[in-house]
């Protein structure tokens, strides 16, 4: 198999579970929205199920699983306003997530894509340092027309801003729609286990438990790039 780290020549980060450590705020959203309305949050039933869809599908979903008799527009509401107030509240990084991003920005060209809703992202990011420290663009599927995964539009939107083709791209995920978006794109995936057990992510070409487990890129790909196109 071809290295698939060291023979990319650009990285597309996923963010959330990826850089951010917002899954588990998510995971909070979920119990209070729940909760409200008499339901216990299953998260073993329903998180892969929701990881990395757009908001309008994610609500679809639970007011499926639920038989929530709420109106799709005002749950998708509600979640939003507790999802803003728990994210005002601050926001971690993944472990290892920052030290990886700053080497291989050094290396190879950079990008973060993500189906979080746009203006969650700018709560999130402004409680963090990430806005002024990712070093490149964060494309959102606002960029796309709101077309979220598992569809492969964000993705292949980004390699194409970046000015790399899909199979010179490297893309790191930790839900499986997210996997089958790069799947669809034609973009090598990498997995982390920082959101999903191992078996949720079979879909990537390789799976690692965390950051520290994933090798720091050399720059060939980038370098052969380079002299193919001198």
């Amino acid at each position: 198999m071809k290295d698939l780290i060291n023979g990319a020549s650009a990285f597309i980060f996923d963010l959330e579970g990826v850089v951010l450590d917002t899954e588990t705020i998510w995971d909070e959203a979920q119990r209070i929205l729940l909760s409200r309305r008499g339901h216990d949050y299953n998260r073993a039933a329903l998180k892969h199920q929701l990881t990395g869809l757009g908001a309008q599908q994610a609500i679809a979903a639970l007011v499926a699983h639920y038989r929530l008799p709420d109106d799709p527009s005002s749950l998708l509401l509600e979640r939003w306003e507790i999802m803003a107030e728990l994210l005002s509240q601050g926001v971690n990084y993944i472990p290892g997530a920052l030290d990886f991003v700053r080497h291989a920005a050094v290396v190879v060209d950079i990008c973060a894509a993500t189906s979080m809703d746009p203006s969650l992202l700018d709560i999130a990011l402004s409680a963090t340092d990430l806005r002024a420290g990712f070093p490149g663009p964060i494309f959102t599927s606002a960029d796309v027309n709101g077309v979220a995964k598992p569809a492969p539009d964000i993705f292949l939107y980004a390699a194409s801003k970046l000015g790399f083709e899909s199979a010179d791209c490297l893309v790191i995920e930790d839900a499986p729609h997210g996997i089958a978006a790069a799947r669809a794109a034609g973009i090598p995936c990498i997995a982390l286990c920082t959101t999903h057990k191992r078996y949720r992510l079979s879909g990537a070409d390789m799976i690692f438990s965390d950051w520290s487990e994933v090798p720091r890129p050399s720059g060939l790909g980038r370098d052969q790039g380079c002299v193919e196109n001198a």
